[in-house]
């Protein structure tokens, strides 16, 4: 009995697991959002975002689902567009820091994941994480973001 429940356990936690670390399905973007993209975001963080207050996002989305451009200083690399439940993700890796002096750039921030609500009237908003590991930051930092497309 005591395998089994121990048997039990080893199964739900497995299936929690695989289910955290399974991508969202791999789709070109849909056509409203592919193009040029350009905004602010801001951190939610009260102290974060006194000491850098707003600062420049611009996206270029290729009809392929690739992106490029830019997240303050940083330059977006690897970048791809992946479709969630309604929602669009665009992740990858940041070349250089995001701000050049500051608090941030010791906490090494090398990942981004902006997670974009489905385009209306050529705006779209959502959330920017910039990231240290692609599995679980606790040092996560989350931004507000609101785009217009150019």
């Amino acid at each position: 009995m005591k395998n089994l429940i121990l048997l039990a356990a080893l199964v739900l936690v497995a299936t929690a697991l695989g289910c955290c670390l399974v991508s969202p399905k791999p789709a070109p973007p849909a056509a409203g959002l592919v193009g040029a993209w350009k905004g602010d975001s801001t951190f939610l963080d009260r102290d974060l975002a006194v000491e850098y207050g707003s600062f420049p996002v611009v996206v270029e989305i290729a009809a392929d689902g690739s992106a490029t451009g830019s997240i303050g200083s940083a330059r977006l690399a690897e970048a791809l567009v992946r479709e969630r439940e309604g929602e669009f993700l665009v992740e990858g890796r940041l070349d250089g820091d995001v701000f050049a002096t500051g608090s941030l750039p010791a906490q090494g921030k090398s990942l981004f994941v902006m997670i974009l609500a489905a385009p209306v009237d050529a705006h779209t908003s959502g959330n920017l994480h910039l990231k240290s590991n692609g599995v679980f930051d606790f040092t996560l930092r989350v931004c507000g973001l609101e785009l217009a497309k150019q």
